[in-house]
């Protein structure tokens, strides 16, 4: 094959793999970074929503010494409650962290499904029965995808205080 057929080859293949890779949902998750605990992976969290995200979870690691980490990613094809639960609890053994919040939101950036999971560590957890409630609370909020931002901040807060109670 000749040199320019094959860039030509190269830089076509590139193209059409690049967007599936980026599209490419956890497990398994990149390294994560020192001591943050809020990935946006999906890119849709405006930089308020992320800070306040981040304030809430860094207020657990404050006062229970305990790593929350919250999670957004885009997934191929229709996001489901299970496969966002057990990403979240990949996401726990992966990173060793006490709690994960994962998003899964569609190719489209809409919120699809939410997974939570705890780490051996935890002593209290969501049980089924809140956590339904809570991802009914995530939905009011989300519908027409036009209010993730709120949606992923009403979920976390809403799993914070059904584990600790009221947080700071």
């Amino acid at each position: 094959m000749r040199p320019a057929t094959r860039a030509a080859l190269g830089a076509a293949l590139a193209t059409l793999l690049l967007p599936a890779l980026a599209m490419a949902a956890g497990p398994p998750f990149p390294e994560p970074v020192g001591e943050q605990l809020v990935y946006d992976d999906a890119g849709v969290l405006a930089e308020s929503t992320r800070l306040h995200l981040e304030s809430l979870a860094d207020s657990i690691r404050s006062s229970e010494a305990l790593d929350v980490v919250v999670y957004t990613q885009r997934r191929d094809g229709a996001p489901t409650t299970d496969a966002a639960t057990a990403a979240a609890e990949a996401l726990v053994a992966e990173w060793g962290v006490d709690m994960a919040f994962l998003a899964d939101l569609t190719a489209a950036g809409e919120l699809g499904a939410i997974g939570v999971a705890a780490g051996p560590d935890m002593t209290t957890t969501v049980d089924a029965d809140d956590l339904a409630t809570i991802r009914a609370d995530i939905a009011s909020w989300s519908d027409g995808g036009g209010e993730t931002d709120t949606a992923l901040i009403v979920g976390l807060s809403d799993v914070l205080f059904e584990v600790w109670g009221p947080t700071e």
